[in-house]
């Protein structure tokens, strides 16, 4: 959906609450001729950093990099968290600003260029919202708001390290990690609004366990026990989707969603690279 969450709202004749408060959409649905906006970015982000990172947002300092519509559909979740902070930075400060005004009764945000991060405290979260990893760029990161605690998470994701991740190990962050989870978790919302069932996200997400260090056991320090020895979670060509095992994972709907997601990832990546 990037970069059209915004501007797919705008054909809606339906908004949700949370596609409404955030001015963005990620999931159609159609009802008597009529089409219905909602988002699920937000769900999907935080039950991926509470539940399935162990991340406690509550008290929490976080900064978000980049003022997009993947950052409308994600603030206001966030601040429900009751972060002690939250701070948007943005290449040019108007739209970091404009999100920040939008928020401004939901929580303690606030705007600054990228070049102008306050580091008075560490951040316990940076969450990158930019698209530059999509492209193959890497814009000036805020070197001096990372520490040693601070744990990183990219809504990007593909089958090698973004430049965020990179930048975040590099640089010595607690952890880092792609958006690989938020992908399920929204997904699995999606699937919801669809079929009226919400599946159960484990066993894809088993599957999927993969870090901002990459699919190559050359880059995970930070998998589950037992995943290096076996290697790739995911082996996809051809329309057949298996585990390492070679068993078949075909036949799920829900997984082959998923599967279809990280196809066009890679497929991505690979354009920006050329």
């Amino acid at each position: 959906t990037v970069p059209h969450k915004s501007e797919v709202a705008k054909l809606c004749d339906h908004l949700s609450e949370p596609a409404s408060t955030a001015g963005a959409v990620n999931t159609l649905s159609f009802q008597d001729g009529e089409i219905h906006g909602d988002n699920t970015d937000g769900i999907g982000l935080l039950r991926d950093l509470a539940i399935n990172q162990g991340i406690t947002l509550e008290g929490a300092n976080i900064l978000i990099l980049g003022a997009g519509g993947a950052t409308r559909g994600i603030v206001g979740p966030l601040l429900e968290m009751q972060p002690s902070s939250l701070r948007i930075a943005n290449r040019t400060i108007d739209k970091a600003q404009a999100l920040a005004e939008h928020f401004s009764h939901s929580g303690p945000v606030s705007a600054c260029r990228f070049n102008m991060v306050p580091i008075t405290e560490d951040y316990d979260l940076i969450i990158n919202a930019t698209s530059a990893g999509v492209r193959g760029e890497t814009p000036p990161y805020p070197e001096a708001a990372l520490s040693e605690r601070t744990f990183c998470y990219d809504l990007s994701y593909g089958l090698k390290p973004t430049p965020f991740s990179v930048w975040a190990r590099e640089h010595g962050a607690a952890r880092s990690v792609m958006g690989w989870g938020m992908l399920v978790e929204q997904a699995a919302e999606s699937f919801r609004i669809w079929r009226g069932v919400r599946p159960d996200t484990g066993p894809v997400l088993k599957q999927m366990t993969i870090t901002a260090y990459g699919l190559s056991s050359q880059f995970c320090s930070h998998r589950r026990p037992g995943i290096a020895s076996r290697g790739a979670c995911f082996c996809i060509g051809r329309g057949v989707l298996v585990n390492p095992a070679g068993h078949s994972l075909n036949n799920n709907p829900f997984v082959e969603m998923c599967a279809l997601s990280v196809t066009r990832a890679d497929r991505v990546q690979s354009n920006a690279r050329t």
